[in-house]
């Protein structure tokens, strides 16, 4: 089996923590990557998140108040939507008034 970087004592960790330290996400990673190494294809774990529930509770930033660049358009619109939502006063900026 291949000699990952991330076991103890190799170079490269991806944590940037000192040499043979890891936090349970890298162990996860290294596990799946050692079942997937072995052909073990029916040990491996996956997790699946829900992109279309919110990140932040309501209210996480009431009374805080946002600058957004580039508020007009993107995903700068759309984040400024979403502190909104979250209760955050919100200053948009953008290059182009009839976008605001």
């Amino acid at each position: 089996m291949a000699n990952p970087a991330w076991e103890k004592g190799k170079s490269g960790n991806p944590s940037g923590r000192p040499k043979g330290i890891v936090n349970n996400s890298t162990e996860k990673i290294k596990n799946a990557y050692t079942q997937l190494i072995e052909g073990n294809l029916e040990n491996i774990q996956i997790s699946v998140m829900n992109f279309n529930e919110p990140m932040l509770r309501d209210g996480a930033l009431a009374g805080k108040t946002i600058v957004v660049t580039g508020g007009g358009t993107g995903l700068g619109r759309s984040m400024s939507k979403y502190f909104l939502q979250l209760g955050a006063n919100v200053v948009i900026a953008s290059r182009k008034l009839n976008v605001l």
